[in-house]
């Protein structure tokens, strides 16, 4: 809301010479605009990531796994609001991005906590730490 309420379209405002501004985007696509004419795709994956991950989290144990989901959660969430609640219309809204990256690509709060969180989860992949659940709700009680 910051973002929209304080810059332009279009009008980049330096934050560390060339490598990092601010600067208003709407993207009606995903990562550097890619698929921009099909914004229902991403509203039906946003939509199945949260999912997934509130289904994982309710039988998650452990902290380090939580956080990492909570970050993807966090910023699958943010980026859905807008596909849902922007314009042009419900489900095929524009993300507003505004950390531009140098010339590389601009993007938002939400893909520094998506791109966090699965980069934690890649180190603790890699590094031995398997997420622990809690046994399923619908497992049988009379199985050890």
């Amino acid at each position: 809301m910051l973002a929209i309420a304080q810059l332009s379209t279009g009008s980049r405002v330096p934050l560390v010479a060339d490598a990092l501004s601010l600067l208003l985007v709407r993207n009606p696509g995903a990562a550097f605009s890619v698929g921009s004419g099909s914004a229902w795709v991403f509203t039906v994956i946003g939509v199945l990531t949260a999912a997934v991950m509130i289904g994982v989290a309710v039988r998650l144990r452990g902290i380090r796994w939580g956080i990492a989901l909570g970050l993807i959660l966090g910023g699958a969430v943010g980026n859905l609001a807008d596909r849902l609640l922007k314009p042009p219309s419900f489900g095929q809204g524009h993300v507003t991005d505004f950390i531009a990256y140098g010339n590389l690509f601009v993007g938002n709060v939400a893909d520094i906590l998506i791109v966090s969180g699965v980069l934690l989860c890649l180190i603790f992949l890699f590094s031995g730490h398997k997420p622990r659940l809690h046994p399923s709700l619908n497992a049988d009680p009379n199985r050890g």
